[in-house]
């Protein structure tokens, strides 16, 4: 079905404007600058490891995960070698025991181990209760452990921290999993993930607005060996985002894969704030948005917008010209992304895709020869 646009342009401010269609709301993003990356530190505790992408960690036989730190299986404390570590121990309710410390909100994390939560004591067996207000566990990590996310007898359970402010899925003993049924199917297509935590929070543009996001998740690279950086490769390794942007980008990878790419290039995923010189909150807000700038290849080629997008025609003079466009319609065909904007659409996109799960929006974003369902005939 042909889509029906009806497009003005402001001459005070020259904006695009695409009016509602047949398919649903067109609020999407106007005005899209490039993100700031998303960064995530490492307190303190090293846990036996160095630097990030070290291969350091010491990781036992079977799905036990890597040892010395909270999460790992231990028989005393002098396996959990770092500031404030305890073994809860088998016989308190703990199976192989399991590497913890005392806490009150937040624990620290260490390169190589599945994200830290400080989880209410009330929530874990009653013999460890002498920790005080809560304990530090493992996040369900399903890069380290692919099939059920944590270790064998652990469950995938929601726990709460103790005083309140927060919640994810944390691993806990002798309890089945209870993962919402998106993450479950994240899980089971391979997506290297881990549940996150990302709170609701307002817009400084409109702190009347809330920033929501569904199923929070971290989307770990190395999804059928296609890694997830920032633009510059400098900031990398996992995006965060809602669990259906993550079913979206395994989605996409799973597309591109087969052309040799071996790395998504982004400018950003989740972002708090409203659509530039509108009242409406960016989908990034929802974490269900990411800016893709470029892609890396097997042959050691590299193409990105910024350089090779071929501006307003479908006869191209490159390969990498022809190959983004086919792509990007590729996308829009087979329904990967609710919304698409390319550098078509307006200069703010010169150096990125938009690709958005704006609800009941079916739209690719271009300003040249073609509007609506692509002339792409798919794979």
């Amino acid at each position: 079905m042909t889509l029906l646009l009806a497009l003005a342009c402001s001459p005070e401010s020259h904006d695009l404007r695409v009016e509602p269609h047949a398919f649903g709301s067109t609020d999407f993003e106007q005005t899209e600058p490039p993100i700031p990356p998303t960064t995530h530190t490492t307190p303190g505790t090293t846990g036996g490891t160095t630097t990030p992408g070290t291969t350091t960690t010491p990781v036992p036989v079977g799905d036990e995960g890597p040892l010395g730190f909270v999460g790992s299986p231990c028989e005393s404390d002098a396996d959990c070698d770092y500031d404030g570590g305890v073994c809860l121990r088998d016989d308190q309710g703990f199976p192989r025991g399991t590497c913890s410390a005392p806490c009150d909100r937040t624990c620290d994390d260490a390169a190589g181990y599945p994200t830290t939560f400080c989880t209410d004591v009330d929530e874990l067996p009653a013999d460890v209760a002498s920790l005080g207000a809560g304990g530090c566990l493992s996040r369900c990590n399903f890069q380290i452990h692919p099939v059920t996310g944590c270790r064998d007898d652990y469950g995938c359970v929601e726990t709460s921290r103790p005083d309140g402010s927060g919640s994810t899925y944390t691993c806990v003993p002798n309890e089945p999993s209870s993962l919402p049924a998106c993450l479950q199917d994240l899980a089971g297509r391979g997506v290297p993930f881990e549940p996150t935590i990302i709170d609701d929070a307002h817009p400084s543009e409109d702190p009347s607005l809330t920033c929501h996001v569904e199923d929070p998740v971290k989307m770990f690279s190395g999804y059928l060996g296609v890694d997830i950086t920032y633009y510059d490769g400098a900031t990398g390794g996992s995006i965060n985002g809602a669990c259906s942007l993550a079913h979206a980008v395994a989605d996409t990878i799973e597309d591109v894969a087969d052309d040799g790419v071996v790395r998504l290039r982004h400018l950003g995923t989740y972002n708090c704030r409203l659509i530039a010189g509108s009242s409406s909150l960016s989908r990034h807000g929802y974490g269900d948005a990411i800016d893709i700038y470029g892609f890396d290849f097997d042959d050691g080629t590299a193409w990105t917008l910024v350089d090779d997008w071929e501006h307003d025609t479908t006869t191209f003079s490159t390969e990498a010209g022809e190959w983004l466009y086919d792509t990007s319609h590729g996308w829009h065909d087979q329904r990967l992304w609710n919304v698409i904007l390319t550098p078509n659409y307006n200069s703010a996109h010169d150096n990125h895709f938009h690709v958005d799960l704006t609800p009941g929006s079916d739209f690719i974003g271009l300003l040249g020869p073609y509007f609506g369902p692509s002339p792409w005939d798919g794979e």
